[in-house]
């Protein structure tokens, strides 16, 4: 990177992004493009509470409305950019098996937009199972019930030939 500002900087994801990280690419940039989803994963910071409160008093900041910006805690790039600028929402996806798109884009976004990917090829994919686990997060945050079926599904996979399997959890002990 060199120090000549960017023409725009693009931010992908930015229900992830927290306000540190995207400060030093926005602040070289002349215009941004924010793209995001507030239903997504939001980022996990990593300060306190306590930390942005002490931040906030050393710089003497006490404007509710400023400091509410400025909480990188609970405030996503996403959130700024959807209160400052226009929003253009999106009503056809075309990554994904048609039944995953359809189950998601019902139960989150009330039908708000469309399976683009259903084709002959793709009509009689079904690749959803909901397996409901009923559970409490111990000292260390993690549900062992969760990871005990997470387990047992994983060796059952195994066992019918899968060989690349990816499991998700944002969160480290759970992992």
């Amino acid at each position: 990177v060199t120090a000549a500002a960017f023409d725009v900087v693009i931010l992908d994801e930015a229900s992830a992004v927290d306000q540190t990280l995207a400060a030093t690419a926005l602040l070289r940039g002349r215009r941004a493009v924010v793209v995001g989803d507030p239903r997504q994963l939001r980022a996990v910071p990593s300060v306190t509470d306590s930390e942005v409160d002490e931040a906030l008093a050393a710089e003497g900041i006490d404007d509710q409305g400023l400091a509410a910006k400025l909480d990188v805690r609970h405030t996503t790039v996403l959130d700024l950019a959807i209160g400052a600028a226009p929003v253009i929402t999106l009503d056809e996806h075309f990554r994904s098996a048609p039944h995953l798109v359809e189950f998601v884009a019902r139960r989150l976004y009330g039908g708000a937009f469309a399976a683009a990917t259903r084709n002959p090829a793709t009509a009689s994919l079904d690749c959803i199972d909901v397996v409901r686990v009923d559970g409490r997060r111990d000292r260390a945050k993690v549900v062992p019930s969760e990871v005990a079926t997470v387990v047992a599904e994983l060796r059952r996979l195994h066992r019918q030939g899968f060989r690349e399997v990816g499991v998700l959890t944002p969160f480290r002990p759970q992992a």
